[in-house]
């Protein structure tokens, strides 16, 4: 899904589950007070789906991004259903500089 070397981030609060099955933690671009924007030219972010519609504000302007995939760890529920949690399921994307 990503280029060899390629950093990944997290933008909004990412379920300890979704840590664990990742396998670490990942740096954070959005913090209570802040944002951070990376130096790279091109870098993946895990995106909370709860977070979406900020992420798409703050990286629309300046930056090129592309949905890659979409991790969901709600294996036995479909998104909209009851069952489903929001905070199991990310969107990874491909963010580039324009």
């Amino acid at each position: 899904m990503l280029d060899k070397g390629t950093t990944l981030y997290s933008f909004g609060e990412i379920s300890p589950e979704m840590i664990w099955d990742f396998g670490s933690s990942l740096a954070d671009l959005k913090t209570e007070n802040n944002i951070k924007i990376p130096n790279n030219e091109t870098f993946g972010v895990l995106v909370a789906q709860v977070d979406e519609n900020e992420f798409k504000r703050i990286f629309g302007p300046e930056y090129m991004y592309e949905l890659i995939g979409t991790f969901d760890l709600n294996p036995y529920a479909n998104p909209g259903s009851k069952a489903h949690k929001g905070r199991l399921a990310n969107n990874l994307y491909i963010v580039k500089k324009q």
